[in-house]
């Protein structure tokens, strides 16, 4: 930013509210396994999407284990703090019973 003054940081775009229950879990029902015991450690800093390659929903921290709700082929539906979404596989190590 040239010259002086001051700078004021703004909220960003609020996510979409979440579907209701019953469309969210028809939606998982046809989205990969269901997963009891599977923790994921995550390798990097993550960005969780609503679907498998979806929409960006928000973010879960390096070195932050979470809880596995499903599995895909390459992609982990966690749920970090209540937010739950889809992390790359590729970028976590699995920890029990994860398929």
């Amino acid at each position: 930013i040239p010259g002086g003054g001051q700078v004021a940081l703004v909220p960003g775009p609020v996510p979409p509210a979440a579907a209701d229950s019953a469309a969210q879990a028809a939606s998982d029902a046809e989205m990969g396994e269901s997963l009891s015991g599977c923790m994921v450690r995550l390798n990097y800093t993550l960005n969780m999407r609503d679907a498998p390659a979806g929409e960006k929903i928000g973010a879960a921290p390096f070195d932050a284990t979470l809880t596995a709700l499903r599995r895909t082929v390459g992609w982990f539906k966690v749920d970090y703090h209540g937010l739950q979404g889809w992390i790359a596989a590729m970028y976590v190590e699995p920890k029990g019973d994860c398929g």
